[in-house]
């Protein structure tokens, strides 16, 4: 069903990676503006609305969902992403293990949603540059690669390009729904 230009449309993105990957970090600097020094602190799945302002002139509602990155909640991926119309998988830049394991997450994606759905990469905690495992060349080739929308490198601690990776995404969905 391809939603209106309703108010009450919503637009639903899941994000997906490793325990430790700051998926939660990235939540909470988006939809509440704040940080919180936490770590695998997910159990399931948590989810929240924001109003989104993606032109000058449009605001949407989005809803954002984060998962637990634990190994024993990928079967539930299949409920998680239905009705999504985009997906973010994060990975820890100074974590080459999680861009590892960002790989299978991909894979296991790959066979529960739809071809039309948007996709983005997260390369999260660019604030620890000293401690960088994985290059920005690779996360933005395997993105090109996998046709991702987009790859963004963020930080959930200083909220470098938090907002702007999901005003990207949702501009994309709402250009493909409506």
């Amino acid at each position: 069903m391809k939603p209106s230009d309703n108010e009450n449309d919503i637009f639903k993105i899941v994000m997906f990676g490793s325990s430790g990957v700051g998926k939660y970090s990235i939540f909470e600097r988006f939809i509440f503006d704040k940080y919180r020094p936490i770590k695998n602190c997910i159990i399931g799945a948590e989810f929240a609305n924001k109003k989104i302002k993606i032109y000058e002139n449009d605001e949407i509602q989005g809803q954002l969902w984060t998962t637990s990155g634990n190994e024993r909640y990928r079967p539930l991926i299949k409920s998680y992403v239905k009705d999504a119309q985009g997906i973010i998988l994060v990975y820890d830049i100074t974590d080459k293990n999680s861009f590892d394991e960002m790989k299978l997450w991909f894979e296991e994606l790959c066979k529960h949603v739809e071809s039309k759905i948007t996709l983005a990469l997260i390369g999260n905690k660019n604030d620890l540059e000293s401690s960088r495992e994985i290059s920005t060349d690779i996360g933005s080739k395997f993105a090109e690669e996998h046709q991702f929308l987009f790859f963004e490198e963020t930080s959930a601690l200083n909220s470098t390009n938090v907002e702007k990776v999901f005003v990207q995404i949702f501009k994309k969905i709402v250009e493909i729904q409506r």
